[in-house]
């Protein structure tokens, strides 16, 4: 009996065996999972980050990039003040933070060398309420010429200009009963650029243009005055020079038109009839007709 014992306990030592080193072989070729931290709500720049705004996801770990935050090294960036929006759902890495120490709000969205400059806006050169923080603009200046034979003027002094925010703030002048609500739009530039728009809000009214996320193309423009605005144009048209009745051909009579475009002359002839005159009425043709030329400067 006991030797028919032996072998089958030895069976079933070597049974387990089998079935624990299959099992032990299963987990180890079972992925490895990391928890890391996600937005839990939408998170925008410039927030100091606090518990509740966290989440976690579990994540392949041999594929975890470095970028990302473990949960497990979640309080080292609680309290730290994001640089850019983090929208819900989405991993936090580890360059969303601005530097230890940064103050928050808009002080976290101005890069190394730029500069955030406040200016006064209307509801029209807002483009009617479309400016808003992340809108790409153009800026415009319109005031009066130096010189004064030009009148008015305006011109594109910055291009691709990124919109950090928009408000109101209020001002009450000498005098008014009632305090004046003015629309503001606050601009990242850099140190060139703001001296030239608080140079510029100054000489007259500033004006923005909203312009397409995709396009940061810089425009070269000459700028316009009044004069171009109500002279510009007439100058592109062909100048017809008036000639004296040519020779009468039966009961018609010929004009000569001189055709002057882009410095070339041609003579053109075609039949008139002077309203209101016979044959025996009209004038002898003069023996030298004079040219009449009137020419517009183009």
């Amino acid at each position: 009996m006991r030797r028919l014992l032996l072998p089958i306990i030895l069976l079933a030592i070597a049974i387990a065996v089998g079935v624990g080193s299959y099992l032990f072989l299963i987990v180890l070729q079972r992925p490895r999972l990391e928890n890391i931290v996600t937005a839990k709500t939408d998170i925008p720049s410039g927030t100091v980050v606090e518990k509740a705004m966290l989440g976690s996801i579990e994540w392949l770990g041999k594929d975890l990039p470095n970028a990302f935050i473990r949960v497990a090294d979640e309080k080292e960036y609680l309290g730290r003040i994001t640089a850019i929006d983090i929208a819900v759902g989405t991993p936090i890495v580890k360059g969303s933070f601005a530097p230890p120490g940064a103050q928050s709000g808009l002080f976290a969205k101005i890069p190394g060398g730029m500069r955030a400059l406040t200016v006064k806006v209307d509801e029209v050169s807002g483009v009617a309420g479309f400016i808003k923080p992340g809108s790409s603009v153009d800026v415009l200046l319109a005031a009066r010429e130096s010189d004064e034979e030009k009148g008015e003027g305006a011109k594109i002094i910055l291009q691709n200009v990124l919109v950090l925010a928009t408000g109101q703030r209020t001002t009450q002048l000498a005098g008014e009963d009632k305090p004046k609500i003015e629309n503001t739009v606050t601009l990242l530039l850099s140190p060139e650029g703001a001296e030239r728009l608080a140079l510029a809000s100054r000489m007259g009214t500033i004006l923005l243009t909203l312009r397409s996320g995709k396009d940061t193309d810089i425009v070269q423009t000459k700028g316009a005055v009044s004069r171009d605005i109500w002279g510009r144009g007439l100058a592109e048209t062909p100048t017809l020079v008036a000639k004296a009745p040519d020779e009468k051909k039966g009961k018609q009579q010929w004009v000569t038109v001189e055709l002057i475009q882009g410095g070339k002359r041609e003579d053109i002839s075609f039949p008139y009839d002077s309203p209101g005159m016979t044959e025996s009425e009209s004038e002898p043709e003069p023996e030298s007709p004079e040219e009449i030329s009137v020419e517009q400067e183009g």
